[in-house]
């Protein structure tokens, strides 16, 4: 059987060789390689070392990693496009392992580097130009195989290749004249493939444009008689260059050749200063930097009708001071018949002017508003449906002198009772002096008036519009009269003005008549009239005067009235008056004095007719007392009474006493009683007062009846209007105390409010 075993561990060693490195990855400035763990034999390593070796450097295997991990990236000192040699070792605690394989890596190369713009060679033609460019100074590590030349379409579009090679030229053709084309250039390795380079801008030679289209009217204006409003459209193509210009020419029908009208960039234009109803002929053509074009074709357009030409030969000639004939002589219509003519004047050449005439006549006469030795100025204006023309030169004459111009702003400025005062302004003379004036009087009489300033030399110095006075003497007072007046110079007479009536002063009016129309005992109504008709009589006032003393009169009425009542007069006294009458000449003389006498003054009415101790036989009437006017009267009464089945009263009673019984009654009847006053003064003479009212009353029956009805209708009426004004008295203590509570309320309601 076998002995125990027994273990032994033997020593590590350094690691095997490593197999050579591999590669990951490449780029242009980098290389990434990665490896396999050798064998460790019996120690872990600890550390990997990874030499390059840069054959351009010339310094052999260096060590440009160590570490424990199987990949690294290499980046320093690399550069594209280069081998490099790599070697692999593996350290443990017993130490280094043999190196690796000698392994070769490179890197990888880039894109070539941007390319300068391409450089034109030579002239830029219409349709063609050449370019050139050099290879960029950055291959990207590896050979340029080719070139690429791009352009665009020259209007805006993509870039589009026209050349690919090895060539650094190339001649561009097929282009269009006057387009800006943009051009650039790269370049390609066999691997990339370069930037484009910056574009440079060629723009090919242009060439003249075609003709416009021939000039047209424009078709939204109406035909203008002095201009064309022209309009043509741009060239369908403008040789590659903008239109500068355009250039049209004119050539009218009496002209040999075009001429040259418009010169700008507007594809339309005004045709001015032409004829009207006159043919045109019209052409353009169009400029850019290559040149001008070829015109157009000619186009022939009117102008419209327009208005007449300037009137010529104003002919005007003066006939006389008030009559002037201007004629003229019909001028060019230009397409459309005259249909009037204006006429106006002026006294001054440079205006203003005045309308006198329009009409369809070439002559006029004027016969109104004409001012003797006066220049007028005349000018005419002919006029179509396409307007009027231009006024023509100003023709004048002058008119020969001529009688005064009529008087105006006459007026009366004071008066007499035998003159009139008239006053007026000097007339325009009519280029003659005024020498005098003639005052027609109401067509009886004409006066004739020399101003003092003509007395001496015949000559009129004053100016026109200075005022001129003149008083008619010798006239009949309280007289109305016509007057007009007219100037006088060598011419002759003038017009005569406008009448103005004027009447002379008035005298005073007579005395009236005074008379009495009735009195009583304290007034007197007295009434006055004139012997013979007064003029004017409704505008005469009255002053009545009465007597107040021997020597003194006072006036107690003043109007216009022809009547007059006098109060407050005493009874029984004569009293003397006078009246005057006047107008606006002033009073005239006092009238005789009438003396005139007041009557007598009746008594009162008698109150407080009453019956009494009324029974079936009799009844006692009584009455207040009349009271005495004068001291000396004497008052008696007259007491009357009747049945009312019977319509006459009879006298029952006269006397001085103030009750009378009576005693022819019958029971159950019915009386009225009145009782009157009158009054007897000194001299015997007696007037009587009006009757008292009525008292009524029926006789009863029976003495138990009597005794209420004793006091008769009045005390009856006396007690209701008693009684009427006690409930009187009683209704407005209501009303007050009503109105008193209401304003006590109002006044705790305006205190509760406030505060």
């Amino acid at each position: 059987e076998f002995s125990p075993e027994l273990h032994y561990t033997s020593s590590a060693g350094v690691p095997s060789t490593p197999d050579p490195p591999s590669l990951v990855q490449a780029s242009a400035s980098s290389l990434q390689l990665s490896w396999k763990k050798p064998n460790t034999n019996g120690a872990e390593i600890t550390e990997y070392i990874l030499q390059m070796d840069d054959e351009y450097q010339g310094y052999g295997f260096l060590p440009v990693y160590r570490g424990l991990d199987q990949t690294c990236i290499v980046r320093d000192n690399v550069k594209r496009n280069t081998s490099y040699k790599f070697r692999l070792s593996a350290i443990n605690v017993q130490g280094e392992s043999k190196w690796s394989d000698i392994v070769s890596f490179s890197t990888g190369c880039q894109a070539p580097g941007r390319m300068l713009p391409p450089i034109l060679e030579g002239k830029v033609h219409t349709k063609s130009f050449m370019v050139s460019w050099v290879a960029p100074s950055d291959d990207g590590g590896s050979e340029i195989v080719s070139y690429s030349l791009e352009v665009n379409s020259g209007q805006g579009g993509s870039f589009q290749e026209v050349y690919r090679g090895v060539d650094t030229s190339f001649k561009v053709q097929d282009l269009l004249p006057g387009y800006s084309y943009k051009v650039r250039v790269s370049c390609s390795s066999s691997e990339f493939k370069s930037p484009s380079s910056e574009v440079m801008n060629i723009k090919t030679l242009p060439v003249i444009p075609d003709p416009p289209s021939a000039p047209r009217q424009v078709k939204s204006r109406i035909s203008q008689a002095y201009a064309i409003q022209l309009e043509w459209d741009a060239p369908s193509y403008d040789g590659g260059s903008i239109i500068a210009n355009y250039n049209v020419q004119m050539k009218g029908a009496v002209e040999d050749d075009f001429r040259h009208i418009f010169y700008g960039s507007k594809t339309c234009c005004y045709a001015a200063d032409l004829q009207p109803n006159c043919k045109y002929l019209f052409r353009v053509r169009a400029k850019n930097i290559a040149g001008e074009s070829k015109f157009s074709e000619i186009s022939c357009l009117s102008t419209g009708p327009g208005p007449p030409d300037t009137v010529e030969q104003v002919v005007v000639a003066c006939r006389s001071s008030s009559a002037i004939h201007i004629s003229w002589k019909v001028p060019k219509t230009n397409g459309t018949p005259v249909t009037s003519y204006v006429l106006k004047y002026a006294k001054d050449p440079n205006g203003p002017f005045e309308k006198l005439y329009e009409g369809a006549m070439n002559k006029y006469e004027m016969k109104k508003n004409i001012l003797p030795s006066t220049i007028y100025f005349f000018r005419v204006q002919a006029c179509s449906v396409a307007g009027c023309s231009d006024w023509s030169g100003v023709s004048s004459c002058q008119t020969s002198a001529a009688p005064p111009a009529q008087v105006d702003s006459i007026k009366l400025i004071s008066r007499s009772e035998t003159s009139l005062t008239i006053e007026w302004k000097k007339p325009y003379h009519n280029g003659a002096a005024i020498l005098s004036y003639n005052i027609d009087v109401s067509g009886r009489k004409v006066l004739s008036y020399v101003p003092d300033m003509f007395e001496n030399d015949n000559t009129d110095n004053t100016a026109d519009g200075d005022t001129l006075t003149y008083t008619i003497l010798d006239l009949q007072p309280n007289t109305q009269y016509r007057l007009r007046i007219q100037g006088v110079n060598k011419s002759g007479c003038g017009t005569f003005s406008c009448n103005v009536t004027g009447t002379t002063g008035k005298i005073p009016p007579d005395a009236p008549v005074l008379d009495m129309a009735n009195s009583s005992y304290q007034s007197v109504k007295l009434r006055w009239s004139f012997l013979r008709p007064q003029s004017e009589a409704s505008e005469l006032t009255y002053e009545l005067q009465m007597k107040c003393n021997e020597t003194s009169f006072e006036t107690v009425f003043k109007s216009s009235t022809t009547s007059q009542k006098v109060s407050k007069l005493q009874e029984q006294t004569t009293y003397n008056f006078r009246i005057r009458a006047a107008n606006e000449a002033g009073y005239g003389p006092y009238s005789k004095i009438m003396s005139c006498k007041t009557a007598i003054q009746p008594p009162a009415v008698i109150k407080g007719l009453c019956c009494s101790n009324l029974s079936t036989s009799a009844v006692t009437l009584s009455w207040k007392d009349a009271p005495l006017i004068q001291e000396t009267d004497h008052i008696t009464y007259i007491l009357i009474g009747r049945e009312k089945e019977k319509r006459d009263s009879e006298q029952l009673y006269e006397g001085k006493l103030t009750s009378f019984v009576y005693g022819n009654v019958t029971s159950e009847k019915s009386y009225s009683f009145q009782v009157c006053a009158v009054r007897t003064v000194e001299n015997g003479a007696k007037i009587q007062s009006p009757f008292s009212v009525v008292l009524s009353l029926t006789i009863p029956s029976e003495v138990t009846q009597i005794a209420p009805i004793a006091l008769g209708n009045q005390a009856s009426r006396e007690n209701h209007s008693q009684l009427r004004k006690l409930s009187e008295k009683q209704l407005a203590g209501i009303f007050f105390l009503g109105f008193a509570f209401v304003v006590f309320l109002i006044s705790l309601l305006v205190s509760f409010l406030v505060s």
